[in-house]
């Protein structure tokens, strides 16, 4: 296998260069792509540009033994691509960049390029640019996504107390099994749709297309930290509480057996789990129902109400099964936190 040791920075950016304009993306409004200083970009005229970046840093986002490269390559264009479904957007432009320890195969790192390009052309997006480095020890890959919406029609955290509904669009708590099980080295029955919840995620661009035009739906946030600090996110920016209902909370016949073989709590999982990048939406409580409905219809993809949102500012509760309500607080992922 061919180290980067016995390859030069130039050598490396010529490939990366060359796969990306392989890939003939139609993406719009490219003036000057990759192989220059920077990109040139010619935002549409009515629409506002989304930018995020997001990082994996191994040995604390991922083990590599877990990953391809193109697998590592998919995960971290979908965690960017969540950010943009999250804003109700569309996906254009991304930079990639690596910083990368001599000993890492060249195959492996033309994966991840392959992989960070492919899961952007899916969804109609490209890369313009990008950079990289050497590193002493750890694999760390940074992506930076631009995308757009209609001028002043981006979604936030936010939502309106006391008038709007919590609804959560796919699954909760899978993510979190997966890592789990990926860390226990094991690999039972249940593991397959857990374990791929954790490695290749599924960006919900699909409801922002369906819905970005919708007046019923006044914020949205994509669940990376986990459902508990995420959905206090949207409270916090909009001086609201919430109650939530467990009863209602998405989870699938593979957590439960992962819950039951391992002894967690499935409730504790969806609430404080993470990196499910399930959407959640603050929807008029009148119509939210029939939001709901209407993504299952038109996607075939889970949505339903859980709870709402309260005037009860900084109160956060769940519900149980035999209908006793208590405080929650925010116990997702942290990423200065100890925890690993």
């Amino acid at each position: 296998m061919r180290r980067l040791q016995k390859t030069s920075e130039k050598e490396l950016l010529r490939s990366f260069v060359r796969m990306i304009r392989a890939k003939k993306t139609p993406t719009r409004g490219i003036i000057v792509g990759a192989g220059d200083d920077t990109a040139v970009v010619r935002p549409k005229s009515g629409e506002d540009l989304l930018v995020t970046t997001d990082i994996l840093v191994e040995n604390r986002h991922f083990k590599r033994g877990w990953f391809t490269g193109r697998e590592l390559g998919w995960r971290l264009a979908a965690v960017n691509l969540s950010d943009i479904a999250a804003m109700g957007g569309k996906p254009l432009y991304g930079t990639l960049s690596l910083a990368l320890p001599s000993q890492v195969g060249v195959d492996f790192v033309r994966g991840v390029e392959r992989g960070v390009r492919d899961h952007l052309a899916a969804y109609g997006a490209t890369i313009v640019g990008g950079n990289v480095s050497g590193i002493q020890r750890t694999i760390v890959c940074d992506l930076s996504l631009v995308g757009s919406c209609a001028k002043g029609r981006a979604w936030r955290r936010r939502c309106r107390p006391g008038r709007d509904a919590i609804v959560v669009v796919g699954s909760l708590g899978e993510a979190r099994a997966g890592l789990d099980l990926l860390e226990r080295g094991v690999r039972p029955r249940f593991s397959k749709k857990l374990i791929r919840a954790f490695k290749k995620p599924r960006p919900l661009l699909a409801v922002a297309n369906l819905l970005r035009n919708e007046k019923a739906i006044h914020g949205a946030i994509d669940v990376s930290d986990g459902l508990s600090t995420d959905l206090i996110h949207i409270c916090e920016n909009s001086d609201a509480g919430c109650v939530i209902d467990a009863g209602t909370l998405p989870i699938s016949k593979p957590l439960e057996a992962f819950c039951d073989k391992y002894g967690k709590d499935p409730t504790g999982m969806a609430l404080n789990g993470g990196e499910d990048y399930a959407l959640i939406l603050s929807v008029d409580s009148a119509k939210a129902r029939v939001i709901c409905s209407r993504i299952k219809s038109a996607l075939g993809l889970p949505a339903r109400v859980i709870g709402r949102f309260t005037g009860d500012d900084g109160v956060y509760q769940i519900t149980d099964v035999r209908g006793r309500r208590r405080k929650f607080e925010a116990k997702g992922w942290d990423h200065l936190s100890s925890r690993k």
